[in-house]
């Protein structure tokens, strides 16, 4: 399967209405030093919060299954934003001023770390796609 980086989006767009998004564009080349963060925003006026939790279960199932890497999914009150657990611990810190130091760090402990986590998109949006069937 060819890996887009939208995945999830495609999928959420199945089963919700969103007012905004932002997904990482995967590009061979570059995957390597990217982070795999994915943002999006429900449209709270067509879509019911019920539907949100029962999508926000469906993801966090996908997260406990067959990962490449530890996921972190969290709502900020406005947006939710689902994020390699490292690349979220490590901009906590404050140590880094932009996503690119975070990105930067990431690769020099663990240089295929963003690979895999580019790999994990799609398990991750077929495993919700599998449970919002259900």
């Amino acid at each position: 399967m060819k890996i887009s980086g939208r995945e999830i989006i495609d999928v959420l767009e199945k089963y919700s209405v969103l007012d905004w998004y932002r997904y990482p564009n995967y590009v061979e080349d570059s995957a390597a030093r990217r982070s795999a963060t994915v943002v999006w925003r429900f449209d709270a006026q067509r879509t019911n919060s019920e539907r949100i939790t029962l999508i926000e279960s469906a993801i966090r199932s996908a997260l406990s299954s067959a990962v490449n890497v530890e996921w972190d999914l969290r709502y900020n009150g406005r947006n939710w934003i689902l994020a390699p657990e490292v690349f979220v611990q490590l901009e906590l810190t404050g140590k880094f001023k932009k996503e690119s130091e975070v990105c930067e760090k990431i690769i020099r402990d663990f240089p295929s770390f963003f690979s895999l986590a580019f790999d994990d998109l799609p398990l991750i949006a077929n495993a919700v796609e599998e449970a919002m069937r259900c």
